[in-house]
């Protein structure tokens, strides 16, 4: 038999049945699909679908599958149709990218597809004699912005900036193809990204136009049972979101209602070189030193900086807010005045005022203040800022632990609390707090006017500034 016919048999084994593509090229591996994987196969191949959503856990093979997914096309598939196929893998990460392009030139150096490669390929990218290419490239305007392709596959997707995620759609214009698949593991620092949305929200991505397959790493062959245990170890988020591919983030404030804390989180804040800033520094007992920076503009509040300093030395934070304070024009730094002896020393080394504020008395006045900002959605924070904004979404009236962003924010807010002082707020719209049910759920009802008042009558920083 002639080697021709012999690959016009092979061609066609691959067309009609694809995970037979995808054993041919992991043979040596002894790789073969599992039957969450078969179906997303069967979709791209064999159905008319052209948008998918893929959500799982950690080390399901989601990488391998699209690089393997991508040689398809560029063979198999663009060989039957006669016509060349674009193929850009677009990863969330350089890591990532890297990864899948090895498993692309891996999975080229088989006979089948070795055959069609036209030239030596490069580390992001193989062309095949057919007109078709697959590249790998790392979600980034330059790699992205300006691609036309046939197939777009983006690995990895919770990690990618949504407007490199809301440009993919027009990377696919003019193709009679314009397949896109998407997948990810959605961590829970990475909830509030575009990705997470577009799995969640099936009104404006319905199931009938985006076909979803959910990916259970415990459901894998080769994950053992002692490692499952393991894993079942994790908080509930985190084993949910790594193990089981569930989107999850532990949501339990009374403080930050969710769903409004849910519309402060933007993809970006931009700091303002025009306008001045306020700082909050939380020294840290038994939990990590933190400063958020914050400015002002009309209504609106945005988060411009946040950052904890770990265990790092005191003379070592004062470097790091030497550069931090002056950066980001900061004008006022409000501090617990618990620390005299830190706060001395941040009046003679930056170049702002500096004020110790009695948080624990202070700290009913500031949560109030920040709930409203939260609330009525005047407060900006940086999709970046995922730390502050997990610790935001469990904080509790009475926490006070795993809440030092929480706190530097609040402190940061503390020129807040001297306007708008009739403004009156009830927690978690609960309208009789002495019932059982609001004891049992920690419901508070805040009156801001009488506890601003209360407030203004031990300002201990006034004299501070005076002086």
């Amino acid at each position: 038999m002639s080697s021709s016919l012999l690959g016009g048999i092979q061609a066609e084994l691959f067309y009609q049945k694809p995970e037979s593509f995808f054993e041919y090229i992991w043979k040596v591996r002894k790789y073969s699909l599992t039957n969450d994987q078969k179906q997303l196969w069967d979709a791209v191949f064999k159905s008319k679908a052209d948008r998918m959503l893929v959500c799982s856990g950690n080390g399901v093979g989601k990488t391998l599958n699209f690089a393997t997914i991508g040689l398809d096309w560029a063979t198999v598939q663009a060989n039957r149709i006669g016509v060349g196929v674009k193929v850009l893998i677009i990863s969330g990460s350089w890591t990532q990218a890297q990864n899948t392009q090895d498993y692309v030139n891996e999975g080229a150096k088989t006979p089948y597809v070795k055959a069609q490669i036209d030239g030596p390929p490069s580390k992001t990218r193989i062309n095949f004699k057919n007109g078709s290419y697959v590249q790998s490239v790392t979600a980034s305007d330059y790699q992205v912005l300006g691609k036309h392709v046939d197939v777009l596959l983006v690995d990895e997707a919770a990690m990618i900036p949504e407007t490199i995620m809301n440009d993919c759609f027009s990377r696919l214009v003019g193709s009679n193809i314009g397949l896109l698949a998407i997948a990810s593991t959605p961590e829970p620092k990475f909830y509030f990204s575009k990705f997470v949305k577009m799995w969640e929200d099936k009104r404006e991505y319905p199931e009938n136009k985006w076909l979803r397959f959910s990916w259970k790493t415990t459901d894998c062959p080769w994950v053992q049972v002692s490692e499952v245990e393991q894993a079942q170890r994790l908080s509930k988020a985190e084993y949910q979101s790594k193990w089981l591919g569930v989107p999850t983030f532990e949501k339990s404030s009374n403080v930050f209602p969710y769903d409004e804390l849910k519309e402060c989180i933007k993809e970006k804040v931009e700091f303002c070189k025009d306008l001045d800033s306020v700082a909050g520094y939380d020294f840290g007992f038994h939990q990590p030193p933190a400063l958020v920076i914050q400015q002002k503009d009309g209504d609106c509040n945005f988060i411009v900086f946040n950052k904890e300093y770990g265990e790092m030395p005191w003379s070592k934070q004062l470097i790091e807010l030497q550069l931090e304070i002056p950066k980001h024009n900061v004008t006022t730094i409000y501090c617990d005045s618990t620390r005299p002896e830190l706060i001395a020393d941040l009046r003679t080394q930056l170049p702002c005022r500096v004020f110790g504020v009695p948080f624990k008395t202070h700290k009913p006045a500031l949560q109030v203040v920040a709930s409203r900002l939260v609330t009525e959605m005047r407060l900006r924070i940086p999709q970046s800022a995922e730390k502050l904004v997990r610790e935001m979404a469990v904080y509790m009236t009475d926490t006070n632990k795993n809440d030092d962003l929480v706190d530097a924010m609040m402190l940061s807010l503390k020129e807040e609390t001297q306007v708008n002082k009739q403004w009156t707020f009830q927690m978690n719209k609960q309208q009789n707090n002495t019932t059982k049910d609001a004891k049992k759920d920690k419901s508070f009802e805040f009156i801001s006017r009488d506890i601003l008042r209360r407030e203004n009558d031990y300002d201990d920083y006034d004299e501070e500034r005076e002086n």
